[in-house]
């Protein structure tokens, strides 16, 4: 009888169910489990966000420069440039130029300006969208992201030996006239920048895509040899 007894005891024990030591401890589990699963999601969303960004800038910038390239590089009779400066004031390209120290070409490319442009005019084509005044193209704003566009177009000269395409020793302007042995080129810088999201360093994400055009209507070839 003590045997049935202590069996019927044990069996009792068993049916109680969890201590309240072990619900604790399986909440405790549950609680980290779920925290690690929040974690993990919203990291994802701010992955997939920042990557969304990027995206949308390179579009930007793309669609900015087909803009440009579009554009005819014919020159202007009045200012001697090609009419893709046209409306761009000295101020206003200065402005720009100063607002982007230290991206790729900026300072191995002459600042150009339309010499008839006034505070009124127009230019063909945007400049900064963070000034947008009398710009064609207003600020791009996705989601509550800003998105600005500085489009930087100068002048450069390559050696018609092979090189880089830069400013000529000593000569803080451009030559008038094309020097011997080098062909004037027209560099094209298109900057897209954004401040939201922590996937940005303190001054903010870039994006940059830069081109060669050559206005000469007879174009130059190089032949080695």
């Amino acid at each position: 009888m003590k045997r049935i007894s202590r069996l019927m005891s044990n069996a009792h024990d068993a049916d109680r169910g969890m201590s309240l030591v072990e619900v604790i401890v399986a909440i405790s589990i549950m609680a980290i489990v779920a925290t690690s699963a929040i974690t993990l999601s919203i990291s994802s969303v701010a992955s997939t966000t920042v990557g969304q960004r990027q995206q949308v800038a390179v579009a930007i910038a793309s669609n900015t420069m087909e803009t440009v390239t579009a554009h005819t590089l014919l020159v202007n009779n009045a200012t001697g440039e090609s009419q893709i400066f046209n409306g761009r004031t000295q101020a206003r390209v200065a402005a720009v130029w100063n607002a982007s120290p230290g991206f790729p070409g900026v300072d191995t490319t002459y600042q150009m300006s339309d010499m008839f442009a006034t505070t009124s005019s127009r230019p063909d084509l945007a400049i900064d969208t963070d000034f947008p005044a009398n710009d064609p193209t207003p600020p791009t704003v996705l989601n509550g992201t800003k998105f600005r566009v500085r489009t930087l177009i100068g002048l450069c000269f390559q050696n018609n030996s092979g090189g880089n395409c830069g400013l000529l020793s000593g000569q803080s302007v451009p030559p008038v006239a094309e020097p011997a042995g080098y062909s004037k080129l027209i560099r094209v810088m298109v900057i897209v920048s954004w401040t939201a999201g922590d996937g940005c360093a303190s001054g903010g994400c870039t994006y940059q895509t830069t081109t060669l055009l050559d206005p000469h209507l007879d174009l130059k070839w190089k032949i080695d040899g």
